[in-house]
């Protein structure tokens, strides 16, 4: 079980190596990509811990990780292409 779970957040390096440790953090990055996990996080979070710019810092670094890293299969990446640019453009930094 620790084999699957652990590291679906891909954090540090740490890959899962089976299927279905690839396959919990896909659905996970698509959760997030797909639902509004960044505003949640932001209603729950951004008046105690982060101002507004390290909150977007921190949406930038886990929309990164989300698509880049998490989203093991190709068909599932492309699928959420539209939705990561979208949210990237919303959560610019600029």
């Amino acid at each position: 079980m620790d084999v699957i779970i652990a590291p679906h957040s891909c954090r540090n390096g740490n890959l899962p190596q089976t299927v279905e440790g690839k396959i919990l953090a896909t659905a996970d990055a698509i959760t997030h990509l797909s639902k509004d996990f960044y505003l949640q996080f932001a209603w729950m979070h951004l008046p105690e811990e982060k101002t507004y710019t390290e909150y977007k810092e921190w949406v930038n670094e886990k929309l990164n990780r989300d698509f880049n890293i998490k989203l093991f299969f190709p068909e599932i990446k492309a699928e959420m292409k539209d939705r990561h640019e979208a949210l990237i453009e919303v959560f610019s930094i600029a």
